[in-house]
């Protein structure tokens, strides 16, 4: 009986080359005769440059409102921007335009919907920078078109919403300045009815005194106070503060200089109390245009900037060409092979 050695079995099968040498070129031949039978698809890409300028993050109330979420850190808004943008570029709006344009240039696209074109187009991207856009379809003219016209759409969409990004942003540097003076003016307004309510107050103590003799020092301060309390920076205060009685003049004088300042407070009132109508009026207006006018910026930063990287042709190529398909037919022969020595030298070693 014949001793059987597992190496000399592989050493026998690994020299028959003939059957080998069969088995790659029936896999490469089922390989090739597959690729005409199922042709392989082509890819047409395209570049865009995505930029982002995220210094705004912290305070960028518009993007944290249509996002209804509160960025921390310029990672949390750097990522969600990229993510934004990438669920745009393939919306149901971006690619019903892409197609709209298709059928007008070319009507072999009138049998093709948003749903068949949304599976052809690709959008490869880690970052802000390069993006990579892609269009596969078994014509290759199409497959460029597609990817063509899908970058233009893009370039211009989002262009626009950028615009009113930017114009959002406008808005609300004016929402802040506008917010910062009306809160002076009501800080002014709050506080110039207690100033007047001070200077009655001293009016009434002082009327005890003797009107022909010149005021203490420590009266004459307090009414100065007050007096510097309810003035402002305009020149009629300016003019007013001017002349206010020397400290030899006696309490008369006074009397009637308290009644100029007191008719200056309650004139600034009145003036205050209109202009405080009039910039929250301002505000709420300016309000419901900034709230009416984020859906246009799509939540996409004022600062993001997407341009095409050239100008040329979208490159096109085959993804599975003849010549590879015959390649890894000729690996799964060879496979093929492998999995029979085993089994044969399997049922040998049973035997």
């Amino acid at each position: 009986m014949d001793e059987w050695v597992l190496s000399d079995e592989i050493y026998k099968a690994a020299h028959r080359w003939p059957l080998i040498l069969l088995f790659i070129l029936v896999g490469s031949l089922l390989g090739w005769g597959f690729s005409y039978l199922l042709p392989s698809p082509y890819q047409a890409s395209e570049e865009i440059s995505v930029e982002l300028n995220a210094y705004r993050a912290p305070e960028d109330r518009y993007a944290a409102d249509y996002a209804d979420a509160e960025f921390r850190n310029l990672d949390d808004y750097k990522h969600w921007q990229m993510s934004q943008l990438e669920v745009l570029v393939r919306s149901d709006a971006y690619l019903q335009e892409t197609l709209n344009r298709l059928r007008q240039a070319d009507p072999a696209w009138n049998t093709v919907e948003s749903p068949d074109l949304r599976n052809m187009l690709k959008a490869y991207w880690r970052n802000a920078g390069r993006w990579r856009l892609t269009a596969e379809n078994p014509n290759p003219g199409q497959a460029r078109q597609a990817v063509q016209v899908w970058k233009d759409v893009i370039l211009e969409k989002t262009g626009a919403a950028v615009e009113s990004s930017q114009s959002l942003f406008r808005t609300e540097l004016r929402l802040r300045a506008l917010a910062s003076v009306l809160q002076s003016v009501q800080e002014r307004l709050s506080s110039l009815p207690e100033i007047r309510s001070a200077l009655v107050d001293w009016r009434l103590a002082a009327s005890q005194l003797p009107a022909d003799r010149p005021l203490g020092p420590v009266d004459r301060w307090h009414l100065q106070a007050l007096a510097s309390r309810a003035a402002g920076p305009e020149t009629n205060w300016q003019e007013l503060m001017a002349e206010f009685p020397s400290s030899a003049a006696p309490l008369s004088n006074y009397q009637s200089w308290i009644d100029r300042l007191m008719i200056a407070v309650d004139e600034e009132t009145n003036v205050l109390a209109e202009r405080n109508q009039f910039l929250e009026a301002e505000q709420a207006d300016l309000m419901a245009q900034w709230e009416s006018a984020i859906p246009a910026g799509q939540g996409l930063s004022a600062t993001l900037i997407v341009d095409p990287v050239s100008t040329e042709r979208p490159q096109v190529r085959q993804l599975r060409s003849t010549s590879q398909a015959a390649l890894v037919g000729g690996l799964l022969g060879l496979l093929a092979w492998a999995l029979l020595v085993v089994y044969q030298i399997t049922r040998r070693a049973y035997r």
